[in-house]
């Protein structure tokens, strides 16, 4: 679709679900970075391997959400 018919037809692009300028799914992924931090600092679960990993899973995720959202832009 060229610009033009994008005009011509009042093309909308998708809007998504966005609170603050973020999607709301990359607020899931922050709030739960924290939970986990959280839960590491009241010792309710063990600073290991598996927990960074998931960790950076969430970061990762955090930051792809935000980039396909900027994409869309």
């Amino acid at each position: 679709m060229t610009l033009k018919d994008k005009v011509e037809k009042n093309y909308e692009p998708s809007k998504k679900k966005q609170f603050a300028g973020q999607p709301i799914i990359a607020w899931i992924f922050q709030i739960l970075l924290m939970i986990l931090a959280l839960l590491i600092m009241n010792h309710f679960i063990v600073d290991n391997i598996i927990v960074i990993v998931a960790a950076g899973i969430l970061v990762i995720l955090t930051f792809v959400s935000l980039a396909l959202n900027n994409h869309d832009r």
